[in-house]
């Protein structure tokens, strides 16, 4: 397990499956397919820029930068699935 999905991955999906409870069917199943292709995506970041993995695992840390906006960056299908759960995101 990488220290990106520690720090970015694992939070973001723990605070997902709290506030989406009251959101559709479709934009659960939109975020549960993305995050499903989240690990092998930022596994294969982590392989090819460690410099930046982890920077922004610190960024993450620190309130620098956001878990949705770095999954919407590694999995850029991932966009609409966010932007679909952020109403319901608190």
């Amino acid at each position: 397990m990488s220290m990106l999905s520690i720090f970015v991955l694992e939070p973001f999906q723990a605070e997902l499956s709290e506030t989406l409870a009251s959101a559709p069917r479709e934009v659960i199943a939109q975020v549960t397919t993305c995050l499903g292709e989240a690990p092998a995506a930022l596994s294969e970041r982590v392989s090819e820029r460690w410099g930046w993995s982890a920077a922004t695992a610190l960024g993450v840390a620190f309130g620098m930068t956001s878990a949705e906006s770095v999954v919407a960056e590694v999995v850029p299908s991932c966009g609409p699935a966010i932007a679909a759960a952020r109403p319901y995101m608190g």
